[in-house]
């Protein structure tokens, strides 16, 4: 399964493609740090974990788009599980 990696903290939830973030340096970087890896179908399939995972650490939060069950397409077009699932 592909591996994504998140950030996830109060603000939101922030998404990228292991190799992306590899390529970018997070592993060796300081500000990779704080985004935890993950495997999953897509990006939106990351995100979604994301989400819940956002909701068990900070329950008082805001919501973000795609915790009430809105399409991913409709607020991330440019995420097509088809284009994000390159390991």
């Amino acid at each position: 399964m592909p591996r994504f990696y998140l950030l996830i903290n109060e603000a939101g939830v922030y998404t990228k493609v292991g190799a992306y973030f590899e390529s970018q340096g997070g592993l060796e970087q300081p500000w990779g740090q704080s985004w935890e890896s993950i495997e999953a179908l897509d990006l939106y399939d990351a995100r979604n974990q994301g989400i819940k995972l956002r909701r068990e650490r900070f329950p008082n939060c805001h919501r973000t788009l795609g915790e009430d069950g809105e399409p991913p397409e409709s607020y991330w077009p440019e995420a097509k599980p088809e284009a994000s699932s390159t390991p």
